[in-house]
């Protein structure tokens, strides 16, 4: 609760921030808090499940999986489902951070394990892992011992969001009846129409980029941010690569990056942020905007 009210009172953020995942995590918060989301077909079924999950017995305790491709949209559908749960007040919600998952481990799972042991506990916990690759790829041993903890915790139920789910250690955790949900480009026509009623700022662009089909099939991230930019500089950029979403972003990018280069304020940063995306794309090793900085 005191949560959510930090980023109702945190600085106003715009839809376009929202769309286009601004370098700030209240922005895409507070997008969800305020409906600038987009609900997606599955997802009550999605979450009816998560909440089922509760009513029996579970040996195992991850219920729910979201997937698919980087940008596709799994974080926005998992603060969804935190924000809804929390509002409904069925159980405690709890929304693990990058940086928090060592210290959550070792020491939050007490809290957990001691408060499911009280006659007037919660009832019960559900917790919301935004990325797996990023968290635990490289921890296995941390991963499997949140697992086999977890598992030993009656109240307790596990979402999380992953890109693939090939040989990942929850598989074997799992409850028997979880489906897991794959994000693809199929409802991204869908949904961007939804945002261009929303912002209709964006309705033109939408429809200069999309007059074959074939564009909606690109990331959903991907492709918004392409349309925020086109609205901001659409003169500047060429016809033809408005016909292949892909390439028009990769010109989006080389023209800011060179714009960067040419203020001598900032010798060196337009380099730092290329080598900072290759890192990440080679890697996969989170660097926080912070410790970039």
């Amino acid at each position: 609760k005191s949560f959510i009210q930090k980023v109702q009172s945190s600085k106003h953020f715009t839809m376009p921030d929202f769309y286009t995942a601004m370098q700030d995590e209240q922005a895409q918060w507070f997008g969800v808090i305020n409906g600038f989301d987009v609900e997606r077909e599955n997802y009550y079924g999605f979450k009816n499940k998560i909440y089922e999950s509760f009513n029996h017995f579970r040996t195992y305790k991850v219920s729910g999986i979201v997937y698919g491709n980087g940008g596709c949209g799994k974080s926005t559908m998992l603060r969804r489902l935190a924000i809804d749960f929390h509002k409904e007040q069925l159980f405690s919600v709890v929304w693990l951070n990058d940086n928090s998952v060592d210290s959550f481990v070792k020491e939050g799972l007490y809290v957990i394990e001691n408060n499911s042991l009280k006659k007037e506990s919660t009832s019960g916990f559900l917790i919301i892992i935004e990325d797996w690759c990023r968290m635990f790829n490289d921890k296995p041993d941390l991963a499997n011992e949140f697992l086999k903890r977890t598992d030993k915790i009656d109240g307790v139920r596990i979402v999380l969001g992953d890109r693939n789910m090939v040989e990942k250690p929850y598989l074997k955790h799992l409850n028997h009846d979880t489906n897991p949900v794959l994000l693809t480009s199929d409802e991204n026509q869908n949904i961007i129409e939804k945002i261009t009623e929303k912002y209709p700022n964006w309705k033109e662009p939408s429809e200069n980029l999309f007059q074959k089909p074939q564009n909606y099939e690109s990331t959903l991230f991907l492709l918004l941010f392409i349309l925020a930019r086109t609205n901001q500089k659409a003169s500047k950029l060429s016809v033809n690569s408005l016909s292949e979403p892909k390439t028009l972003f990769l010109e989006i990018i080389e023209s800011d990056l060179k714009f960067i280069a040419k203020n001598k304020k900032h010798i060196g940063l337009a380099k730092a942020l290329y080598y900072w995306a290759c890192f990440y794309s080679e890697h996969k090793i989170h660097i926080s905007y912070e410790t970039f900085l």
